[in-house]
């Protein structure tokens, strides 16, 4: 009996078993589906407002002197007297007198000159006159053609050459008087003083080194990108009403601007940069209202460049890694316009700066640009639109 049941028991659990499943297997009820819905990712999105601009091209430079000299000496002697204030750094004007080397010496050559073309001028005369009795004499006695010995026109010649070297050996004694005295050749400021009070020089010594004080120059470097947007001499011309230029640097906790043009190009790019130098200048009018320019300063320059037509103003939010940018476009037949989908537009950087960029492509008056940052954006993608931001106020539209 037991073991009938130790095989009837497993039997029927498993009976049991089986008609419970079969039972909840048949009445089951199917799960209700539910439509799943997506909500599309919102966006905010400013128009379109496509102008004629100016362009600035930003970049930045060293002022740099004009020109740099080193004065030396011309004549040699004993330096006997130097201008009072002549130090490193004090600014001197053209012409201005720095220093006199002793002129005893040339004061006498120019006398011994002096004598000498006078004894010159007196053999000329006497030769004349020796010439014109010859002359005389000829046409008495003599018959046919008189030679040139017999007019003493040899000796003639070779007294007007004694002359002559008489005369450029005075030139040269007044010339030496004159570089006795040492003259500023433009408005400058002394770099260096080789020489003081009771010096000794000689012709090729040098006595200063000056920087050029009435115009400075920058040279500033510019992308081969940027030199589509403007006008430069590019074939070594020099530009006497070149592209304007704003510099700015900031001094004292004061932003301080001067107006400037560039003038010239450098004959190649730079070789590490590869990157056009391109020099401006600036002005130092003697009325003192440009403020003063030291050499070595850093200063930020603006060039201003031609103008673009179809130049878009945006947020600097509307650039794609890849300088695209996205538009919102309505979906077809929708009656929400606030609802629609993404289109990518490739687009022209023209310039950028912490907050805007400006650029040009694809785009038509009104068109929807998306500024917002949305993750996983992509052409074609479903969006809902936010709002329209108000247009960019415009900086350096042209009238």
């Amino acid at each position: 009996m037991r073991l009938l049941w130790k095989i009837i028991l497993p039997v029927f659990v498993l009976v049991i078993g089986g008609a419970l499943f079969a039972f909840f297997l048949l009445t089951k009820r199917e799960p209700i589906r539910k439509p799943v819905i997506i909500t599309p990712a919102t966006v905010t999105v400013i128009a379109a407002q496509p102008q004629t601009r100016r362009v600035n091209i930003s970049t930045q430079g060293l002022v740099q002197a004009r020109a740099t000299s080193a004065l030396g000496a011309e004549v040699g002697g004993r330096v006997l007297w130097v201008r009072p204030d002549l130090a490193t750094g004090v600014l001197v004007n053209a012409g201005d007198e720095l220093l006199r080397i002793d002129d005893t010496d040339y004061l006498a050559a120019a006398a011994e000159a002096e004598a000498q073309l006078a004894i010159r001028q007196k053999e000329l005369a006497e030769e004349q006159s020796e010439a014109s009795r010859a002359a005389r004499e000829w046409s008495a006695i003599g018959t046919g053609e008189p030679s040139d010995l017999v007019l003493r026109k040899p000796q003639l010649n070779a007294v007007k050459a004694r002359i002559a070297a008489a005369e450029a050996a005075l030139m040269k004694a007044k010339n030496d008087i004159t570089r006795t005295v040492v003259r500023a050749p433009y408005k400058a400021r002394i770099e260096r003083k080789a020489i003081d009070l009771g010096s000794r020089v000689s012709p090729g010594s040098e006595l200063l080194s000056l920087q050029a004080a009435d115009v400075y120059e920058v040279v500033m470097p510019v992308t081969l990108d940027q030199l589509r947007y403007l006008s430069l001499p590019l074939r070594g011309e020099v530009l006497a009403n070149g592209p304007s230029v704003t510099f700015s640097a900031t001094m004292s906790d004061t932003v301080v601007t001067w107006p400037g043009r560039v003038v010239r190009t450098e004959a190649g790019l730079n070789a590490q940069t590869r990157m056009l130098q391109v020099i401006a200048r600036i002005e130092q009018p003697d009325d003192g209202s440009v403020h003063a320019l030291m050499t070595g300063l850093f200063v930020s320059a603006y060039i201003t460049g031609i103008e673009v037509e179809h130049a878009v103003e945006l947020p600097l939010t509307v650039l794609q890694a890849d300088d695209t940018i996205f538009i919102f476009r309505a979906s077809d037949g929708a009656s929400d316009s606030h609802n629609g989908v993404v289109q990518l537009r490739k687009t022209t950087v023209i310039e950028r700066d912490e907050t805007t960029v400006l650029l040009r492509g694809d785009l038509q008056q009104g068109d929807l640009v998306i500024s917002s940052r949305v993750s996983g954006i992509r052409d074609g993608m479903n969006v809902k639109r936010d709002l329209v931001k108000p247009i960019l106020e415009s900086k350096g539209k042209t009238p």
